[in-house]
C-alpha cells in the first residue's frame, strides 16, 4: 500500500475538519456561554437530523457495532429499529417538551430538572450524567486505538496511523472545547456528510460481495435469532432503549435549537431513518465479517474494510470517514459532559451571565477548563476498559436508571424528589456493583428495573402523605 498517500489523504480531510471547526462564525446578541450550551431557535430539521444522527453514528458505532454483528448477529438491526421507534415516540412529546422548558425558562435538561427537583436530584443527576458522557468518550479513545494498531500492522507504516490519532485527538482537545454546541452542530454538517458517503462506498461493497443474496444464508442460528447476547439483553433493549432518548440531554439540545416544532420533529424522525440505516449496515459488515472466519470481533468493521478494498486511496477516504464519525459523537460527548459539570459547579451563574459580559466570560473560561480535565480523564479511562461494547452499554445503562426521573417532567404524579434521589442511587449501586462483578451487558436490566420500582414505591408513598397532611 502507498503508505504516503493514505496519511496525505487523511490528513487533508482533517485539516478541513479543522478549518470547519475554527471558522468564525457570526456572533449575535446572546451571551457565549448560551452559545456553549444551548444556541436555542437557529437550526431547521436537516440540521437537526444531521447533528443527532451525526452524535449516533460515531467512530465507536463504526466498531462496536461491526462487534455486535460479529457477536450477536442481527441484534444489531434489532437496536437500529428501537432507536427509529425510540425518536419517532420522542417526537411526539416535542412540543410539551419545548413548551416546558419556554414556561420554566429552561435551556437545557439540567435547568429543567432543576427547575422541578431539589437541588440534591439536580446536582445527583449531573454527575452521573456527566460520568456516563465521558464513558462515551472513553468508547471513542478506544475505537481509535484499536484502529491505530490494526492499521499500524496491515499497512507496515506504524507511525502514519498514530499521528493521525493524535492529530483527531487533538481536534477533540480544540474545537469542541473552545466553541461548545454551535461549533459541534456546524462541523456535524460536514462530518455526517463525509460519512454518509463513506456509508455508500461500504454498501456497494457489501453489494458485490453478496452478502445479503447469498452470505446471510450462511449464518448460523445464533446470529439470526436475536438472542446473541442472552435473553436479558434482548427484554432489556426491547423494553428501555426507546425511552432512553427522553433522557438525553443531547437530543433535549437539539429540540430547544431547532427553530420550531415542525423542524425539531422532522429532524428526530429522519435521524432516526438514517441511524437504522447506519445500524444495518455496520451490523451486515460485522456478520460479513463473521463469515470471513479470519477476522476478531474486535477488527471486524476494519478487518472487513481492509480484506475487502484494496486502493490505498479508498481506503484513506472510509478511514476519514471514521476519523470525523469519531468526531462527530467525541464533540457532542465532550460539550455535554463539560455542560453537566458546570452546572453543579457555578450553574446558578447561569441566568447572571446573560446580561453580565464578565460573568459570561470567567464561565466560558471554566466550563472550557472542565471540558479539557474531562476529556483528559476519557483517554484514561479508555486504557483502564479497552472494551468499547462495554463502554456503550455500561454508558447508556447509566442513563436508564434515570428514565423514571424525566418522566416526572411530562407526568406530575410521578414527580417527586425523595423518588428520585433513591431510585437513582440505589439503581446506580445495582448497576455499578452488577457491571464489575456479573455481566457488563446484562446489568442495566435489574438495575433500572429496581429503579423504577423504587421510584413508584416512594412516590406513591410521598404522595399519600400529601393527601394525609
Amino acid at each position: 500500500m502507498n503508505g504516503i498517500g493514505f496519511f496525505v489523504l487523511v490528513m487533508i480531510l482533517l485539516a478541513i475538519n479543522g478549518a470547519v471547526g475554527f471558522w468564525h462564525t457570526r456572533r449575535d446578541n446572546r451571551t457565549t456561554q448560551l452559545i456553549y450550551r444551548a444556541d436555542p431557535g437557529v437550526r431547521g430539521w436537516l440540521g437537526i437530523a444531521l447533528t443527532l444522527t451525526g452524535t449516533v453514528v460515531g467512530g465507536g458505532m463504526f466498531l462496536a457495532v461491526g462487534q455486535i454483528g460479529f457477536e450477536a448477529g442481527l441484534v444489531g438491526y434489532l437496536v437500529g429499529v428501537i432507536y427509529l421507534f425510540g425518536l419517532a415516540l420522542l417526537a411526539r412529546f416535542v412540543r410539551h417538551i419545548r413548551k416546558l422548558m419556554f414556561d420554566r425558562k429552561a435551556h437545557t435538561l439540567i435547568e429543567l430538572v432543576a427547575c422541578n427537583y431539589s437541588r440534591p436530584v439536580a446536582v445527583q443527576f449531573a454527575v452521573i450524567n456527566c460520568l456516563m458522557y465521558v464513558f462515551l468518550l472513553a468508547g471513542q479513545f478506544v475505537g481509535m486505538f484499536v484502529f491505530a494498531k490494526y492499521v499500524a500492522a496491515t499497512i507496515g507504516v506504524e507511525w502514519i496511523p498514530w499521528v493521525l490519532v493524535t492529530v483527531a485527538a487533538g481536534m477533540m482537545l480544540c474545537y469542541p472545547v473552545w466553541g461548545g454546541l454551535r461549533k459541534d452542530v456546524i462541523t456535524d454538517y460536514f462530518q455526517v456528510t463525509i460519512v454518509g458517503l463513506v456509508g455508500g462506498v461500504l454498501l456497494i461493497g457489501l453489494l458485490q460481495t453478496g452478502f445479503f443474496s447469498e452470505g446471510i444464508k450462511n449464518l448460523p442460528l445464533s446470529k439470526l435469532d436475536g438472542t446473541g447476547y442472552g435473553f436479558v439483553f434482548l427484554i432489556g433493549i426491547v423494553l428501555f432503549l426507546g425511552p432512553l432518548f427522553l433522557v438525553r440531554m443531547d437530543v433535549w439540545q437539539r429540540i430547544w435549537t431547532a427553530k420550531s416544532d415542525r423542524d425539531a420533529v422532522i429532524g428526530l424522525v429522519l435521524a432516526g431513518v438514517l441511524s437504522l440505516l447506519f445500524y444495518v449496515l455496520f451490523t451486515s459488515i460485522g456478520m460479513a465479517a463473521f463469515l470471513k472466519g479470519s477476522i476478531t470481533a474486535e477488527n471486524a468493521t476494519l478487518g472487513w474494510v481492509f480484506e475487502t478494498f484494496s486502493d490505498p486511496w479508498m481506503l484513506a477516504f472510509i478511514s476519514g470517514g471514521f476519523f470525523f464519525a469519531v468526531l462527530s459523537s467525541a464533540d457532542t460527548f465532550i460539550n455535554n459532559a463539560s455542560v453537566f459539570l458546570s452546572w453543579v459547579v457555578s450553574g446558578g451563574n447561569w441566568t447572571k451571565a446573560e446580561n453580565n459580559q464578565t460573568l459570561d466570560k470567567a464561565l466560558v473560561k471554566k466550563t472550557r477548563i472542565i471540558a479539557l480535565v474531562l476529556t483528559v480523564s476519557a483517554l484514561g479511562l479508555a486504557f483502564l476498559i479497552p472494551n468499547f461494547v462495554d463502554l456503550f452499554v455500561g454508558a447508556f445503562s447509566l442513563l436508564l436508571i434515570f428514565l423514571p426521573m424525566i418522566a416526572g417532567l411530562l407526568v406530575e404524579e410521578w414527580r417527586s424528589s425523595a423518588a428520585a434521589i433513591s431510585s437513582g442511587l440505589s439503581g446506580v449501586i445495582v448497576f455499578l456493583v452488577l457491571f464489575f462483578t456479573w455481566n457488563p451487558t446484562q446489568a442495566f436490566a435489574p438495575a433500572v428495573v429496581l429503579a423504577i420500582v423504587i421510584h413508584a414505591v416512594v412516590a406513591r408513598f410521598s404522595a399519600s402523605r400529601k393527601v394525609s397532611a
